[in-house]
């Protein structure tokens, strides 16, 4: 019974690692932009606590404000991958609505989401998935918004457990079991 114990303690924790987040402050909770690239020649892009704006944080204390007026800019992060792999990538954006404004994100150059003049929206959650092309991947953030802000919040990027691999731990633990019911 402790083996059995043993096993499924060891799946449980493995299958919250890779739910785990791979990116650097992807809250934005350091109050700036650490683990990030920012690209915005104008210096709107910046990391604002809550209340700031008009936007509250999605979570936490603090969130990236996206206003990089009148030239679109980026916000970007290298990720730890393995080539191959499935990553799940999911955020948090809010629009006051006032327009033009754009956002786009893309993993590894290959565009995944493009939105165009988006109209009010509280805080909405997108997920995406991009494959690792190697050891390393970027997500990026492009963004424009004249003459407002957007809100991007709670970014994550997790790996998606391969099929096999759950199959197979399942297929184990069932015979785990059926082992032990025999005995």
């Amino acid at each position: 019974m402790k083996n059995l114990l043993g096993v499924l303690a060891f799946g449980l924790l493995s299958a919250n690692i890779a739910h785990a987040n791979l990116l650097t402050n992807g809250g934005f909770e350091t109050g700036n932009f650490t683990g990030w690239t920012v690209t915005d020649s104008s210096n709107y892009t910046t990391v604002a606590s809550t209340g700031a704006f008009g936007y509250n944080s999605q979570s936490g204390n603090y969130f990236a404000s996206l206003g990089a007026t009148p030239n679109p800019g980026t916000v970007t992060q290298n990720v730890a991958t393995v080539a191959g792999g499935t990553y799940s990538i999911s955020f948090w954006l809010a629009s006051n609505g006032q327009t033009p404004n754009s956002f786009s994100v893309s993993w590894n150059g290959s565009t995944l989401l493009d939105l165009t003049n988006i109209a009010v929206q509280p805080y909405t959650q997108y997920t995406l998935e991009g494959v690792a092309s190697g050891s390393t991947s970027t997500l990026t953030f492009s963004e424009m918004d004249n003459p407002s802000y957007l809100a991007l919040d709670s970014v994550n990027v997790t790996r998606v457990p391969e099929p096999a691999a759950v199959a197979l731990f399942g297929i184990g633990l069932l015979g785990l079991v059926a082992a032990r019911r025999k005995s």
